[in-house]
């Protein structure tokens, strides 16, 4: 067997956001694409060996929704984690922007560190 005739492995992406944002109108749930870097980048591999992204919706989704949208993202083979609005603040805004991102990007004295979006991160 070539290497061409190997099939591509199964690929999961695991990011902040999910590719797509939610949107309630009248009760009734749409899914839009994001437009953001990674999405740009992996989305077109990702689509073409079919894989698996897990990743926040992007906002707050009501317990009594989210079996909804679990399905509505499935048939995506999208899967989200939700948060809550205190743990969308503490992970993502306190630690993924002021701790791992300026971490990442270079910019490590601007990176603070905060126990408690640790812990929440770590949850």
């Amino acid at each position: 067997m070539t290497t061409n005739d190997k099939k591509p492995k199964p690929l999961v992406v695991a990011s902040n956001r999910l590719p797509v944002g939610l949107r309630f109108t009248d009760g009734v749930l749409s899914l839009e694409r994001s437009s953001g870097g990674l999405v740009a980048a992996v989305d077109g591999v990702a689509r073409d060996i079919g894989c698996a992204w897990v990743g926040w919706p992007g906002s707050p989704v009501d317990p009594a929704t989210q079996q909804e949208v679990v399905a509505a993202l499935a048939a995506q083979r999208l899967h989200p984690v939700f948060l809550g609005a205190e743990e969308e603040a503490q992970y993502y805004r306190r630690l993924a922007n002021e701790t791992i991102w300026p971490l990442f990007h270079y910019f490590a004295d601007k990176s603070s560190f905060d126990e408690q979006a640790w812990r929440s991160y770590v949850a």
